[in-house]
């Protein structure tokens, strides 16, 4: 923690006191780095609005942080990388962060399926189509 204090021109107590260790602050730029608030409130509109116009502004708002993030984006394996080699980070960002995005769409995924806008499907199979292009660009 110190090093990365240091190359982010911070005091390590600085760093620490918003993040308890270094897999806290992965976590959240990792995060942070995928989910943007312009995400989630386009998520949010998913009920209210024309699914197809929210899907197109989903797809659009990917690929503009794509292009806005694109150095940031290109340590993304980098990233995934350290995730999959460790178990307990894998398991926080599960739980912190995956998980209750799918749990998510999955519900919104079934409003839209009881009330005929979409097809019926297994929604496990839809959502984790929908999260991976929206999460995994």
């Amino acid at each position: 923690m110190p090093e990365i204090a240091e190359s982010a021109g911070l005091a390590a107590g600085t760093l620490y006191l918003y993040f308890p260790n270094k897999r806290e602050l992965f976590i959240e730029s990792v995060k942070n780095l995928i989910i943007t608030t312009p995400l989630l409130n386009l998520i949010g509109e998913i009920p209210k609005g024309n699914i197809e116009e929210v899907f197109k502004k989903l797809l659009i708002n990917r690929f503009e942080l794509i292009e806005k993030q694109r150095d940031k984006i290109a340590r993304m394996p980098a990233l995934a990388g350290e995730i999959l080699r460790d178990a307990e980070l894998k398991n926080m960002l599960l739980d912190k962060f995956l998980h209750p995005f799918l749990n998510k769409m999955e519900n919104i995924y079934r409003m839209f399926s009881i009330t005929g806008k979409v097809r019926r499907v297994e929604p496990s199979v839809i959502i984790r189509t929908i999260g991976g292009a929206i999460v995994g660009f």
